[in-house]
C-alpha cells in the first residue's frame, strides 16, 4: 500500500510544478486553471480510495500527453522523464497488488 502515498506525491508534485502560467497549448487544455481543476477534483477522489483515478493520471504521463506536453514547453522535461518512470513502475505495481479492498 506504500505505492499509493508515493503515487499521490509524485501527482501533488506534477500539480505544483503547474503554475497559473504554465505554457498548456499543447496539452489539450484550455489553460492551466483548467488542468489545475481537473488535478486537484482527481486527487481529491484518489485520497477518498477512488483508485480507477490513477488510470487517468497514468494517461496524463504518456509519450506527447498533457504532463509531458506541459513539461516541455516550460522547462522541466528531464524532470518530469523521472517521475513519469516512476508513476509508471509504481502504478504497476499497485495493480499488481491488487487495489485495497479487491479480492484477488
Amino acid at each position: 500500500m506504500r505505492e499509493i502515498h508515493r503515487l499521490i506525491s509524485i501527482i501533488e508534485t506534477i500539480r505544483e510544478k503547474i503554475t497559473d502560467d504554465a505554457d498548456v497549448v499543447w496539452s489539450g487544455y484550455g489553460s492551466a486553471l483548467e488542468l489545475q481543476e481537473d488535478i486537484d477534483r482527481d486527487l481529491a477522489l484518489l485520497q477518498k480510495g477512488r483508485y480507477e483515478v490513477l488510470d487517468k493520471f497514468m494517461h496524463h504521463f504518456m509519450p506527447t500527453a498533457a504532463f509531458q506536453e506541459i513539461a516541455l514547453s516550460n522547462g522541466w522535461a528531464e524532470e518530469f522523464l523521472e517521475y513519469a518512470e516512476e508513476y509508471e513502475s509504481l502504478y504497476y505495481q499497485f495493480k499488481e497488488d491488487g487495489e485495497p479492498g479487491e479480492s484477488i
